[in-house]
């Protein structure tokens, strides 16, 4: 494996993580009533 390769899936892993981490970001900034609706967090009856 190259460093270039290594690096390549680095910055790949790293974009998937902060696109992850903004998305929850904006569900949880959301109100509570509109995060009820859609389900988030979801919690499972156990």
């Amino acid at each position: 494996m190259s460093i270039l390769s290594a690096i390549g899936r680095f910055a790949a892993e790293y974009s998937v993580a902060r696109k992850r981490y903004l998305y929850i970001r904006e569900l949880r900034a959301l109100p509570a009533e509109i995060q009820k609706d859609i389900g988030w967090p979801h919690h499972s009856g156990s």
